[in-house]
């Protein structure tokens, strides 16, 4: 017989021998081999594979039959019998009980039938208090499945009137010593489950399952019982599975469903070295899993940890990030099948947190430690990225003249004299740096230009002072006749190109003088200007940043967690623009003693104190240069960017910032998201419950998990007995070292003595655990 659950069951706990009843004859009178042959018939043909039965005639045991069906077929069978019994010695009418024994009586079967016939035949009305405590003075363990809702006067619920009656009868009937009440079939399956629902109004405890089973006397019965069952059972087939199916009602399912739900990625086996001193591999041990809930239990140093990791090891080594450790769990050579039974795939994708990664949340930089435990969350919020390197990538594509050459001369001065679309008008400053306006007559202006132009006064004789002044008179002549902005802002560069060509076309060899000093006013507007026109460029090309790149943006997803509680991760991007950044050096580089009003003015403002004028280079501080702002201009140096991730934690109506929550917060938190992933792939987890306190282990933390090991597998190490039996592990996995080699023994909690193994582990034995519910007065 397997010991790990690995498919559902049909049971059918409720089959009548030829043996017959009170009223009639069963299946025509036939002998029981005949029987027995016919019914393995009908399973061998069934639709369904039948787990479990037992023979159930009233008031007797067919011990014969039981013996038969024990050397002709390999299906499970417990000894059972239906009784009719009082309530009470009052009682007008009695009632169907059944009572089902352990597997050992098959072997005494002809003992058993003897000590319960020997009683029912001393005794005129059996008495139900009287027989199970003549069970107990036998010390015969015992399970009992009354009839409810069913033969109305033999069900039990038949005389409960009133609600206090019902109440009564609940609580009496159910319990471990009741993990049936066996109804009719689906209709009253039903009618029994809200029955009990509404009994749970007054009593929180109440948990008892209602079963139908075929209640057979002919063939055709059970067949159709066998074909189209009530239900099914996730337990093994034995005594203890039924006891097992009784006090966990998740055991008792209403369709069949396939098991495992994607083979391929569950850990079917593992195949490890259990001496690790030896060289060799001999001593080879095999450990199966369930593919739902596993927990590895034992002893202080007795291996549970080292399975897991070697576990993990064989599935993929690095994630072992201890190499002391990995060094150590690759001595077990572990093996690992799936489902399929093929050598798992060593790009399974599966959940691990050792120990060490469950403290590490908690320790240190928590707002680091959970954006890094919650990074495949936030990973979905890549597409907020930064945009820094773009913006950068941006301004270095867009190329900066540093001169003023002849062929480009008109776009230079167009771009120069406009900062983001706002006209500046262009001066050409004295060596005092005052200003004469371009827009004035032709007084003085010559004068102004041979002051820039500092040549010896040989150079000026009267036929170049005669140029200057006709080249200054004609230039300015025309100005006068343009609109002055017009001229100032679209036709200035194409004149002095066009007069310059003028000029220059009327040169002969007679006046290379004149050619000359023309090159050298070209020269000099070029050295005048050279200046301007790099910082104009940066200004401007700062501005071509798109604001769409750099404004804030926030971006989230969710995660379900416990009933209407939510993960919320945001991710939050906030870029300074590249105008703000520039505003902002320039603020912090000048003296603002010398410049009181500096942090008032508008960008544009302070743009254009820094282009046109020698404001800013004086009043700069002592250790900032020109240069060095052009150079921060040019590579954003020291822009400011940040990236912000939040985990907003919403529960009862109240967002919390998981971040600034209290550790106690935190720890139950995260232990929420990772029980309530929508992921199907396996979790491996070494004792989540110490980071957890003990109420909400109790009340939530074995909640998740078991609600959890429905959609996927879950394989972890734990010292706490609430998850292993209430959590209804699927497969416990017992762990011992005696200095030289591991050993690990393993089954569902109703296989062979694991439940003592968990009680004596866990919880100190059961004589602990009964003198604790004696304090408690329970």
């Amino acid at each position: 017989m397997n010991n790990i659950v690995r498919k559902p069951n049909v049971w059918d706990l409720h089959i009548h021998t030829p043996l017959g009843t009170p009223q009639k004859q069963n299946y025509g009178g036939i002998s029981n081999a005949e029987f027995v042959e016919k019914l393995i018939s009908i399973y061998n043909n069934s639709s369904f594979e039948i787990g479990m039965i037992s023979f159930t005639d009233h008031n007797k045991i067919n011990s014969e039959a039981y013996k038969i069906f024990q050397d002709k077929s390999e299906i499970a069978i417990i000894p059972g019998i239906e009784m009719d019994i009082w309530l009470s010695s009052d009682s007008k009418d009695s009632k169907h009980i059944i009572f089902y024994f352990p597997e050992k009586w098959l072997i005494e079967i002809d003992t058993l039938k003897f000590v319960i016939e020997d009683f029912i035949s001393k005794k005129s009305k059996v008495v139900f208090e009287e027989f199970v405590l003549y069970l107990a003075s036998k010390k015969i363990n015992f399970a009992i499945s009354p009839h409810a809702f069913k033969q109305r006067k033999r069900g039990i619920n038949y005389e409960w009137g009133d609600e206090q009656s019902a109440m009564i009868g609940t609580n009496k009937f159910c319990g471990l010593f009741f993990p049936f009440w066996e109804a009719g079939g689906e209709t009253d399956i039903a009618k029994a489950i809200e029955f009990l629902k509404d009994q749970e109004e007054y009593n929180r405890e109440i948990e008892q399952a209602v079963i139908a089973f075929s209640d057979s006397a002919d063939f055709e019965k059970i067949k159709s019982f066998i074909d189209h069952p009530h239900q099914f059972f996730l337990c093994l087939n034995s005594f203890k599975g039924l006891l097992l199916a009784g006090t966990d009602l998740s055991r008792i399912i209403y369709e069949w469903e396939e098991r495992p739900i994607n083979p391929s990625e569950k850990i079917k086996q593992i195949e490890i070295s259990t001496d690790l001193k030896k060289k060799t591999n001999e001593n080879k041990e095999v450990i199966e899993f369930s593919d739902r809930l596993n927990v590895i239990i034992g002893g202080r140093g007795k291996g549970k940890s080292s399975l897991l990791d070697a576990l993990v090891y064989g599935l993929s080594p690095m994630r072992i990030e201890q190499s002391k450790r990995r060094s150590f769990v690759q001595k077990f050579c572990p093996t690992i099948l799936n489902y399929n039974d093929y050598a798992i795939s060593s790009n399974l994708n599966f959940v691990y947190y050792s120990q060490a990664n469950i403290t590490k949340i908690f320790d240190g930089d928590r707002n680091e430690e959970l954006t890094n435990f919650f990074d495949s969350e936030f990973s979905k919020n890549i597409s907020l990225l930064l945009n820094l390197d773009e913006i950068k990538t941006s301004l270095n594509n867009l190329i900066i003249p540093l001169s003023i050459d002849r062929d480009n001369i008109d776009d230079d001065f167009r771009k120069l004299l406009v900062i983001k679309d706002e006209k500046v008008q262009l001066a050409i400053r004295k060596r005092e740096f005052d200003s004469v306006p371009l827009n004035i007559d032709g007084m003085g202006f010559d004068t102004a230009i041979k002051q820039y132009l500092d040549f010896d006064d040989d150079f000026w004789d009267d036929k170049t002072n005669k140029a200057l002044l006709e080249f200054t008179k004609s230039l300015l002549h025309r100005a006068v006749e343009i609109n002055k902005e017009d001229f100032f802002n679209k036709q200035f560069s194409n004149m002095l190109l066009k007069k310059i060509n003028e000029e220059k076309s009327k040169l002969s060899k007679q006046n290379r003088d004149k050619v000359a000093a023309q090159k050298k006013i070209k020269k000099k507007l070029k050295a005048i200007y050279q200046k301007e026109l790099s910082r104009v460029y940066h200004i401007n090309n700062l501005y071509s940043i798109e604001c769409a790149m750099t404004r804030l943006k926030i971006k989230y997803v969710y995660s379900q967690g416990e009933e209407n509680n939510k993960f919320y991760f945001v991710t939050i991007v906030n870029e300074e623009h590249p105008i703000e950044y520039a505003k902002r050096i320039l603020i912090e580089s000048i003296d603002k003693r010398s410049v009181p009003n500096i942090s008032s003015m508008r960008a544009e403002e302070l743009f254009k104190l820094y282009a046109f004028t020698t404001t800013i280079d004086e009043k700069l501080k002592d250790s900032i240069s020109v240069d060095r702002i052009n150079t921060k201009f040019k590579n954003l140096d020291g822009i400011k960017a940040e990236k912000i991730n939040k985990v907003i934690y919403y529960q009862g109506e109240e967002f919390v910032d998981l971040h600034l929550a209290s550790p106690g917060t935190q720890t139950n938190a995260v232990m929420e998201y990772i029980f309530h992933s929508d992921a199907t792939s396996p979790i491996i987890i070494d004792q989540p419950e110490d980071n957890i306190d003990n109420e909400a282990r109790y009340s939530k933390l074995t909640k998740w998990i078991k609600k959890q090991k429905y959609k996927r597998q879950i394989i972890l190490v734990t010292h706490d007995a609430n998850i292993v039996i209430n959590g209804d592990a699927e497969c416990v996995i017992v762990a011992n070292y005696d200095g030289n080699t591991f050993t690990y023994k393993y089954g569902a909690l109703e296989s062979e003595n694991v439940l003592d193994d968990a009680a004596r582990i866990l919880d100190g034995g059961k004589r602990a655990i009964k003198r604790r519910m004696d304090k408690y007065g329970e």
